[in-house]
């Protein structure tokens, strides 16, 4: 019988609660079956030819999508935000097979998977291989529909195998049944991939064969140094700690640019990535410089994996010259590569010591940014009652590892069913920033909820110098990077830096945010009405479009040396498109009681920065 019950109450409740949200993600069995943008919905009908009995979504009054309810365990709704990168299955065993079907893990869906391992109970008996050998079955049955860079598959066990031959008659021996589970652990690819298995084994009191113990763990685990035998539930913990870390490491890859200036022609660079000196250095990118067509040749890494090979193009400014690194991970996988030690050295050529640049600062010379792929994870945990007491030690772990995971799943990826327009609001809904408010201007321009920086609209948030996407303590010409001391000696970065690596808005929350250029303020100018006001006691202008949506702009006032200047009296936010004719004129958004207007500003000064999203349609 089926677990649900479908009414024309439920289905119009849902779209209405769902319409800013993205998509109505309908499971069977544990698996999307079929998926709609909830913007996409008008209505929901279920028919009532009660032998074939339909759930009919409808759109301007026509059928765009229609479904069987036969096929239907449960209608989710899904944001774009929400969205994790981590599929999660569990499988226990004992004298039976405990599953929990493969489903996404973030914040919200762990209590479930949590709720699962707390349920699990301990009973005689040990299917340690048929259990492995239904996890592996169940990654094989599988449809993952995002992009995923690894597949693991974590086994706990104390003991050896009892009564997985009376459940599989194709084997005889203990020894031939292990044989064909580790085969298929080697040889079984999942969306392309090999699975990583770890063994994590405490040997139980009864375990009188430890070279059979010892051969399960090796056995069970993709390579050797994925086996560990813990001697305590406690190295348990650990382990699963570290093989949390090591999966969200393999999602992170890292894009690195650093800033440096040029050399002579054949030297030798060094970016070290851990604060040691370069002869000790186990952690560094090293290549050498071509000064005809500002290049990296002959580049290695040491401790580090990229995407990139031997040559890395350099992006001349004045005499500065930009490498970026793509695809980066630490070859070991523990965590992010650190951004706070790197550190430039080189050799001229002939040269036989390293010389460090002293000018160069990962704060001023630096920009990092992660992308994000996903992950599949497959709990396999031994629930047999000679855990004794030490199984609700294992539960207590296992649930941590659940939240470990879902803490730092990565979110903002695209669904698999198309690519979709993110959510957009008319105001915020949550406490959950940034949001895309859609004011209804000409162009479509979406404006962000906040600043950069803020977490809630009527924050400040962060000031930032025109091409700079870091604060600072003092804003004036001798801090300012793109300058060389006096304002007149102002860098060109480009006439319009929005989606460059100079724009706040793109270092800060990513692609496809960015600063507003000229014509995209202009437009909220001309096509809104704004009025002086106050929000949760914040001064600041609140600017409503044409469709009653609005955006609030806090006056953060902006900051010239050390001081903050005007705040709470003028609202001034930087535009990425240059509007004076010097080098050091900048565009500013500027507002306060009485006026709204651009202007020009110091390119060096402090200002906010309110990102948008550049015409959706």
């Amino acid at each position: 019988m089926k677990k649900y019950i479908l009414t024309a109450v439920t289905l119009l409740a849902m779209v209405a609660q769902t319409q800013a949200q993205k998509y109505l993600d309908i499971y069977r069995d544990g698996k999307i079956v079929s998926s709609v943008r909830s913007s996409d919905v008008d209505s929901m009908v279920v028919g009532t030819n009660s032998s074939n009995r339909k759930l009919v979504f409808y759109q301007n009054g026509e059928v765009f999508h229609h479904t069987s309810t036969a096929n239907i365990d449960s209608i989710k709704v899904f944001r774009t935000e929400d969205e994790p990168l981590v599929y999660l299955g569990i499988v226990g065993f004992n004298q039976e097979l405990y599953d929990k079907p493969f489903g996404v893990l973030d914040k919200n869906t762990a209590s479930d998977f949590k709720t699962f391992v707390s349920n699990l109970t301990r009973k005689d008996g040990t299917l340690l291989y048929y259990g492995v050998e239904h996890a592996i079955n169940m990654l094989k049955a599988n449809t993952f529909p995002t992009q995923v860079s690894s597949v693991n598959l974590i086994i706990f066990t104390d003991g050896l195998d009892q009564g997985s031959l009376m459940m599989n008659g194709s084997y005889s021996t203990d020894e031939q049944y292990l044989n064909a589970v580790n085969n298929r652990i080697l040889n079984t690819r999942v969306k392309g991939l090999p699975v990583t298995a770890y063994s994590l084994g405490l040997r139980g009191s009864d375990v009188s064969d430890y070279t059979l113990f010892q051969n399960n763990l090796k056995k069970l685990a993709s390579f050797d140094d994925k086996a560990f035998e813990v001697s305590s539930m406690s190295a348990v913990r650990t382990r699963l700690q570290e093989i949390s870390d090591q999966i969200i490491s393999i999602s992170n890859k890292q894009t690195i640019s650093m800033k440096i200036p040029g050399q002579s022609n054949g030297t030798v660079i060094r970016f070290t990535f851990d604060g040691y000196s370069p002869e000790n250095s186990t952690m560094y990118i090293e290549g050498t410089f071509n000064l005809s067509n500002r290049s990296l040749t002959n580049v290695t890494y040491h401790g580090l994996k990229a995407t990139l090979g031997s040559y890395i193009q350099g992006t001349q400014d004045g005499i500065f010259v930009t490498f970026t690194f793509t695809g980066m991970q630490r070859e070991d996988g523990n965590g992010l590569i650190p951004k706070d030690y790197i550190r430039e050295y080189y050799k001229s050529v002939g040269a036989s010591t390293w010389q460090q640049n002293s000018e160069f600062t990962p704060a001023n010379n630096t920009l990092t940014s992660i992308s994000h792929s996903g992950a599949i994870i497959l709990l396999v945990l031994d629930c047999s009652s000679s855990l004794g007491s030490k199984f609700s030690d294992m539960q207590g772990y296992a649930r941590d590892f659940i939240d470990r995971v879902a803490n730092n799943a990565q979110e903002h990826i695209d669904r698999p069913f198309g690519n979709h327009p993110e959510d957009v609001y008319t105001s915020c809904p949550d406490s959950n920033h940034p949001h895309l408010i859609d004011l209804g201007l000409p162009r479509g321009t979406l404006w962000a909820c906040c600043n950069v920086g803020a977490s809630k609209p009527e924050d400040y948030g962060g000031y930032f110098a025109w091409g700079e996407t870091t604060e600072k303590i003092r804003y004036f010409w001798d801090t300012y990077i793109h300058c060389d001391g006096p304002a007149s000696t102002c860098h060109d970065i480009g006439e319009d830096i929005a989606g460059t690596q100079y724009d706040a808005a793109t270092a800060n929350w990513g692609s496809p945010w960015v600063m507003p250029n000229k014509e995209q303020v202009e437009e909220l100018m001309n096509s809104c009405i704004s009025e002086w006001t106050k929000e949760n006691g914040v001064n600041g202008r609140r600017f409503t479009g044409s469709n009653g949506a609005s955006i609030f702009l806090p006056a953060a006032g902006s900051r010239w040396y050390g001081d903050g200047d005007f705040t709470g009296s003028q609202g001034n936010y930087h535009v990425s498109t240059l509007l004076g004719s010097g080098a050091y004129e900048g565009t500013r958004f500027y507002f306060d009681n009485d006026d709204v207007e651009i202007g020009r500003t110091a390119r060096g000064a402090g200002h906010s920065v309110r990102p948008v999203r550049r015409n959706r349609k």
